[in-house]
């Protein structure tokens, strides 16, 4: 059995996010997260990640109009069905920026527990 490391929750939360995939200069493609933390995310995308890739993310809470904008660092990426699955860990963000996204999840998941 693999024992967890997680410190914080990960919600299975759909949340629309645009990224570039490389310095911020590249075009910027727009997904769904399959998951969301405070602290990281995870996107399925057919786009290629290299470890310690960092990523520029736009993070568009429904409950949020303006989105919260952060920069990640990939985790890892795991290959399955023609897709990668990309863990991102979130460097830089600012304290602002934190507690919006705190309290966007915390929306999110009432509204998971509603049914919503």
């Amino acid at each position: 059995m693999v024992e967890e490391k997680r410190r914080f929750i990960r919600w299975e939360k759909k949340v629309r996010v645009t990224y570039s995939s490389g310095d911020f200069s590249d075009s910027f493609k727009e997904i769904f997260t399959e998951n969301i933390s405070e602290v990281g995310t995870q996107i399925l995308t057919e786009d290629d990640f290299e470890w310690g890739q960092v990523v520029g993310l736009k993070l568009e809470f429904i409950s949020d109009s303006v989105p919260i904008m952060v920069e990640c660092k990939v985790v890892y990426v795991k290959r399955e069905n023609n897709k990668n699955r990309v863990g991102l860990q979130f460097i830089q963000i600012d304290k602002f920026e934190k507690e919006r996204l705190v309290r966007c999840l915390h929306i999110a998941a009432k509204e998971l527990q509603e049914g919503k």
